[in-house]
């Protein structure tokens, strides 16, 4: 009988598939992707944080003539011509937000005239809305509360009231003009612009 430790037997062995070699990685790479193209489609979908649409808007142009006395007593310069535009815009903002306010931080509009010349204005502020008014009493049934800067909108809820914008344009650039919008601006939030329809 043989002292002799018998040899261990050994299975052959051979080298891992080059697939089978990279199927860890892989796979880890084909989720990263799934999640990635996932994450991209829920935010690109999810849209703004509130939307803004224009309930009524009523165009109201200005166009004033001056004389000024110049020369002789009695004698009158050239006369001077004065062109500027309101915009009267019902504005309408609602939260999409679930679980937390918006704070309406600004309010502004802008123009672009068919020449390209873009004009951005602030919209008025609560104490000259009245004002505007009182300086056009013809324009009183377009009357209503502003829109106010600083105001809280709770989560799916939404503010409406009017924007008043003025432009040194006359009303024959605003007819023909390229675009025009508006811009309602939050703290925590990035903005949203509405369009003007063009047949406004």
């Amino acid at each position: 009988m043989s002292n002799e430790n018998p040899a261990p037997k050994l299975a052959q062995i051979g080298p891992r598939h080059p697939l089978l070699s990279a199927f860890k990685p892989g796979t880890l790479a084909l989720v990263i992707c799934v999640v990635a193209a996932a994450l991209f489609l829920y935010f690109a979908h999810k849209g703004p944080d509130a939307t803004v649409t224009i309930e009524h808007l009523t165009v109201f142009p200005v166009h004033t003539t001056t004389s000024a006395n110049m020369g002789q007593p009695g004698t009158l310069g050239q006369a001077e011509t004065h062109d500027e535009l309101y915009v009267l815009a019902m504005v309408k903002v609602q939260s999409r937000l679930k679980d937390r306010p918006l704070f309406l931080k600004d309010l502004e509009g802008s123009v672009t005239s068919a020449e390209g010349d873009k004009r951005r204005e602030l919209a008025a502020s609560t104490s000259n809305v009245p004002r505007f008014f009182l300086g056009y009493p013809q324009m009183k049934a377009e009357e209503a509360p502003p829109l106010l800067r600083e105001s809280t909108i709770a989560p799916l809820q939404s503010e409406q009231g009017l924007v008043l914008l003025h432009f040194p344009i006359d009303k024959d650039t605003w007819a023909h003009r390229k675009s025009a919008d508006i811009t309602v601006s939050f703290y925590h939030q990035q903005p949203v612009t509405v369009e003007i329809p063009a047949d406004k």
